[in-house]
């Protein structure tokens, strides 16, 4: 899994799976972390990719966070809408190597396609062929 897998990952189980994410940064925290920035408020560009080319479609708010472990490793957590507490989480798990975190981040993408599909599926069965 990249990093960049996984960061998507961490913020999707923040929408799908709030309880393992929480229990999960919860044990990953016992090892002692400092909050080097807080959750906060930001706004980022959100792209939409065609056959025309990329167009910024909006901007949304996320929240960010940033957490470093002993030994000077940190972890960067990024949420869509204004939540604290998963960002906070998400930035604890990122800053680690640990197996539940990889598992937890694919679970969370592999849901979220799934329930993609299904609305693709639902969609594509009301098309009305000429």
């Amino acid at each position: 899994m990249t990093r960049e897998e996984r960061s998507g990952g961490l913020a999707a189980a923040a929408r799908v799976d709030r309880t393992a994410l929480f229990e999960l940064a919860d044990r990953l925290a016992a090892g002692g972390v400092r909050v080097v920035e807080g959750p906060a408020p930001a706004m980022v560009m959100v792209e939409l990719e065609s056959v025309a080319g990329v167009a910024c479609l909006a901007e949304v708010v996320v929240t960010t966070a940033t957490v470093e472990r002993p030994g000077g490793r940190r972890g960067w957590g990024c949420v869509l809408g204004y939540d604290e507490a998963a960002a906070l989480a998400v930035a604890l798990c990122e800053g680690i190597d640990d197996a539940g975190v990889d598992d937890l981040a694919a679970s969370a993408l592999a849901t979220e396609g799934a329930a993609r599909e299904r609305v693709s599926t639902a969609t594509a069965a009301t098309r009305i062929e000429p």
